[in-house]
């Protein structure tokens, strides 16, 4: 896989990552690119952000990983995730965890296991215009999260739940 902790200016593009115990790893990045890249097939996450902000993860395909496809883990901050595949994973397709003002927008979200998109203790985000079928739950709010915008996504053959909210709130 792909390594790295306090980089900027960072573009990662058309490469494929197969079989890394996670496929794309980045640590306090910023204004970064992770573009037409294929991340398949990785033991846990397909990419994983800790403390990343001001990043574009868009026209990607992340297929099949061990855990979740994208996983935005805290301060990871003003991302925006668009026009990506995202299927097959064994969590949760797109996951914000501890994470503020992520945008997730016209992706395509299928065949996650337990969930299409999970918010975690995050507040602020939005997902539009996102197609999100064929898992557990469709979109996961959880913890205490807040103040997000989930409209206009097709959420269609959800087993449990289209929208679960267990915050509260």
């Amino acid at each position: 896989g792909i390594a790295g902790d306090t980089q900027t200016g960072i573009v990662i593009r058309n490469l494929g990552i197969t079989g890394a115990r996670i496929g794309i790893a980045f640590r306090n990045f910023d204004n970064c690119v992770i573009s037409g890249d294929s991340v398949s097939s990785n033991g846990l996450y397909g990419i994983y952000f800790e403390g990343c902000d001001t990043t574009t993860i868009s026209d990607n395909s992340i297929d099949l990983n061990g855990d979740d496809g994208i996983h935005l883990q805290t301060y990871s901050n003003n991302n925006t995730l668009t026009r990506n595949r995202i299927t097959g994973n064994t969590a949760v397709g797109v996951q914000l965890t501890s994470s503020k003002n992520n945008r997730i927008a016209h992706n395509l979200i299928r065949n996650n296991v337990r969930a299409g998109v999970e918010f975690n203790a995050s507040d602020s985000n939005v997902a539009v215009q996102n197609d999100i079928a064929a898992s557990d739950t469709g979109v996961w709010l959880n913890g205490s999260s807040a103040g997000n915008v989930i409209v206009k996504n097709n959420i269609t053959g959800s087993l449990v739940s289209h929208l679960y909210n267990a915050t509260g709130i």
